[in-house]
């Protein structure tokens, strides 16, 4: 596994160099509306990059943005793919889409507006862009069929950590390297990853085979009677 960290408004505060220093080789950041504080820029990404630390982008406004349908997928994916690119992000990288809450308590209603959530983002990033944050079951239920990239929270997760994602966030509000962090860790090679200017392969070339079957069995049991 590989150890990184996610962190929002103490990004000015935070060094690091501190951070790979303990250990850790990537960060997560967000890449939100224009007027949050909390997000990424490209000069940052340079600092990161400059202190061997790759970065991983989020999107997120508040617990229920996801809950707006497609037409809110649209948006944020417009918005997210902006702001990621103007800090370096190369094209073929996902973005996750943070759902913040407790799954246990959406209806069908609104995990159907959740699913449509990501129709509307995978038109403008491509399905194999999109990925979620949220609790084991968000993942369980969104990967990889909604969204091929999983990042899991251990938040409202009752211990259990999903196979399907290939983040994990396992603590929460920790005091380093200057400022509150939270704890992540990767269990794949790639997990969206990134460094300013860097062209990666395509994501399938990455993909496990069983991945990729899963890809494509979901798909092919949604239109097929």
């Amino acid at each position: 596994m590989v150890e990184g960290c996610d962190f929002s408004y103490d990004k000015d505060r935070i060094d690091p160099a501190c951070l790979h220093a303990r250990g850790m080789r990537f960060v997560v950041r967000y890449v939100s509306s224009k007027s949050s504080g909390k997000n990424l820029n490209a000069v940052e990404a340079k600092r990161l990059d400059a202190a061997g630390l790759s970065i991983v982008c989020v999107y997120q406004e508040g617990t229920s943005f996801m809950l707006g349908g497609p037409t809110r997928g649209v948006t944020a994916a417009i918005s997210a793919r902006a702001a990621a690119t103007a800090c370096g992000m190369p094209p073929g990288r996902p973005i996750y889409f943070a759902l913040d809450t407790d799954p246990a308590g959406l209806t069908t209603a609104e995990w159907s507006a959740v699913h449509a959530f990501c129709d509307g983002a995978a038109s403008i990033l491509g399905r194999a862009n999109v990925g979620v944050y949220g609790a084991y079951a968000a993942i369980e239920r969104l990967c990889p069929r909604w969204a091929p990239w999983g990042w899991q929270t251990y938040a409202w997760s009752g211990g259990r950590w999903s196979a399907k994602a290939q983040l994990q966030q396992y603590k929460n509000n920790v005091s380093v390297c200057g400022g509150l962090i939270d704890h992540d860790r990767a269990t794949a090679a790639d997990f969206g990853q990134w460094v300013p200017g860097q062209v990666p392969g395509d994501w399938f070339d990455h993909a496990s085979i069983a991945d990729l079957h899963r890809v494509v069995g979901e798909e092919l049991r949604a239109v097929l009677p």
